[in-house]
């Protein structure tokens, strides 16, 4: 049996199948490839704009972790309010490119205000303090200091602490064999 997601893919290409198909039959075929370039081209400057801001967004949300300072609070909306704006405008300028009317017309959604700021809450609750890249258990693909694993669990790691010893590089070999270290 197929799962719920595969459900909605195969049922989002067929709708995207129909509504292609009504576009191309009202506008052409021309026309319905000259829009589709030009949404695929908005949705590229749309994408680069948002991927300036991400650096920013960002060193806010790890600026207001609960491991950060305290000294200095960033300004402006809540860190998990503008990841999610971000993401959300992110994926709406994906849609955008991808191919087809429909995913431009879910994407163009994603840029009205009001639209984005009822799904941001939505997002904004995948998003934990400190972790940013959470799953939909509450398990945690990275901790805050990029540690692979569920939430809470260290690994055991194996540290092996090295001295780098730098090597005259003046000095020439008098043979082939004189390059390489002798073994004991």
């Amino acid at each position: 049996m197929l799962s719920r997601n595969a459900v909605l893919v195969v049922a989002l290409a067929v709708a995207e199948y129909f509504v292609s198909s009504r576009v191309i039959s009202a506008l052409g075929f021309g026309l319905a490839l000259l829009g589709s370039f030009a949404l695929a081209f908005v949705g590229i400057s749309l994408l680069r704009r948002s991927m300036r801001q991400a650096p920013q967004a960002l060193q806010d949300a790890v600026m207001s972790s609960p491991f950060a300072a305290r000294s200095s609070q960033p300004q402006g909306p809540a860190p998990d309010a503008a990841i999610a704006g971000l993401g959300l405008t992110s994926l709406g300028a994906l849609g955008l490119i991808l191919p087809g009317f429909l995913s431009a017309a879910l994407g163009a959604m994603l840029f009205v205000p009001p639209i984005r700021a009822l799904l941001k809450p939505v997002v904004s609750k995948r998003i934990q303090p400190g972790n940013l890249f959470a799953k939909a258990d509450g398990s945690q693909i990275f901790d805050i200091f990029g540690q692979a694993g569920p939430a809470g669990s260290r690994s055991s790691r194996t540290v092996v602490d090295v001295d780098i010893v730098d090597i005259d590089d003046d000095a020439q070999p008098s043979s082939p064999d004189a390059s390489r270290p002798e073994l004991h």
